[in-house]
C-alpha cells in the first residue's frame, strides 16, 4: 500500500468514513461518520497522541475511548445516522 494512504488516511471532507480496529475474531468498527473537514495524517496523530496521554492521567485502558469523541468535539467528524442490515453468516444469505 502507498504510504501516503496508510490507515486509509489522508481523508478529503465530505466523505463517509468508519473507523476499524482489532484482527480476525476482534475485528470491530465504530461508525458511520462524515468528514467535515480533512483528516491529515498530522492532524490523527496530534488527536491520538492527546487521547493517549488523557488515558493515561485517567488510568485508562481504553486510549480508543476518548478518539471519536475527540474528533467530535473539533468539529472534524459527525455521525451519520444509518441502519446495519445483516445479510448471513459464511456465505449463506439468511435475508
Amino acid at each position: 500500500m502507498d504510504d501516503n494512504r496508510r490507515n486509509g488516511l489522508p481523508v478529503e471532507a465530505g466523505r463517509l468514513i468508519c473507523f476499524s480496529t482489532g484482527e480476525y475474531s476482534d475485528y470491530g468498527y465504530d461508525g458511520h461518520f462524515l468528514t467535515l473537514e480533512p483528516l491529515t495524517r498530522p492532524m490523527v496523530e496530534e488527536v491520538a497522541d492527546k487521547c493517549r496521554a488523557r488515558a493515561l492521567e485517567e488510568d485508562r485502558y481504553d486510549q480508543k475511548g476518548y478518539f471519536i469523541p475527540e474528533l467530535i468535539k473539533r468539529g472534524l467528524i459527525m455521525v451519520v445516522d444509518c441502519q446495519e442490515i445483516h445479510l448471513g453468516s459464511y456465505g449463506d444469505l439468511a435475508v
